[in-house]
């Protein structure tokens, strides 16, 4: 996926990242080794944090054991620009469990897969094991950027408001905000990367509903009392939503048509006696990419 939504999260043990103002004491071997758990892995760009295990075994010299890491592209001239890497220097205490922590990062206009090749460069406290180097192959997967979009259109109640565009389960994606309201569903769209458009075809998150949402009264009732009718484009009301995603693999545009009705009930409550809009949206719309939901704030 052509990015990740990368939520803020703690730091993740200080054991294996933390770092000394002071010298460092320097200790022999003793009989330690450190490598790498495996010699290669495999990662899509939507992947996210992943980690890469190191492995002491034997009698080091000393704690905590200092590993010196060294990242090189295979096919690739700046690994900061597709690898983002929690530390190139990593401490090994008493409690053996440290590890690499790498983020893939969005290249935009780039959709080939690349390799970068990690190397054990050094150690102070143990020797460098046999499994000294591990490629990372990052796979390239066309999707679309999650985070917040501006949706603008002079046909739109309002006319302005916010999208938010995030993972969704079983690689689809899910629609929220929608008018800004509290009300309005989170819709599950699918992305075909051959026309590059999301449709969303009336399935709900979190809900199970049965046929098309769209034209369906069964969804959410509006201010306790009245039921919410959510209408697609078409005669029937059941046409999908589309979004169109530009170069940028951005959500940029949608003709697609969505209304927001509030049936009205008699006092009985047996019979609809009017309906009201409270948002929709119909005609050309542009929508604009904000940025990360949650801002760029990696977890290491």
């Amino acid at each position: 996926m052509k990015y990740i939504k990368i939520a803020i999260a703690s730091l993740l043990g200080l054991g294996f990242l933390y770092s000394c103002e002071t010298k460092e004491p320097q200790f022999g071997p003793g009989t330690g080794e450190v490598e790498f758990r495996t010699n290669a892995i495999t990662v899509l760009e939507n992947s996210g944090l992943f980690t890469i295990p190191l492995d002491l075994t034997g009698a080091p010299g000393g704690y905590p054991v200092t590993v010196n890491i060294k990242a090189e592209g295979i096919d690739v001239d700046n690994v900061d620009d597709y690898l983002i890497i929690s530390s190139r220097t990593i401490k090994i205490t008493r409690a053996n469990n440290s590890y690499v922590q790498l983020i893939p990062r969005f290249q935009a206009t780039d959709d080939s897969d690349h390799q970068i090749k990690l190397t054990i460069e050094s150690i102070n406290g143990a020797s460098i094991g046999a499994k000294k180097e591990c490629i990372v192959t990052i796979t390239n997967v066309n999707a679309i950027q999650y985070g917040q979009y501006e949706f603008a259109s002079t046909t739109s109640n309002p006319a302005t408001w916010t999208l938010i565009l995030s993972e969704g389960p079983e690689n689809t994606y899910i629609v929220s905000n929608i008018c800004d309201s509290e009300y309005t569903p989170a819709l599950i769209g699918e992305f075909d990367p051959e026309t590059k458009q999301l449709v969303c075809d009336g399935r709900v998150n979190g809900k199970t509903i049965y046929g098309s949402l769209f034209n369906n009264l069964n969804y959410g009732v509006y201010n306790g009392k009245n039921p919410l009718a959510f209408l697609g484009g078409g005669n029937d009301g059941k046409e999908p939503i589309v979004f169109n995603v530009n170069e940028n693999w951005e959500l940029s545009a949608t003709t697609s048509t969505f209304i927001m009705l509030e049936l009205v009930l008699n006092e009985a409550g047996t019979a609809i006696v009017d309906q009201i809009e409270l948002c929709s949206f119909s005609g050309n719309a542009t929508l604009t990419y904000l940025g990360e939901t949650g801002g760029e704030v990696w977890p290491f």
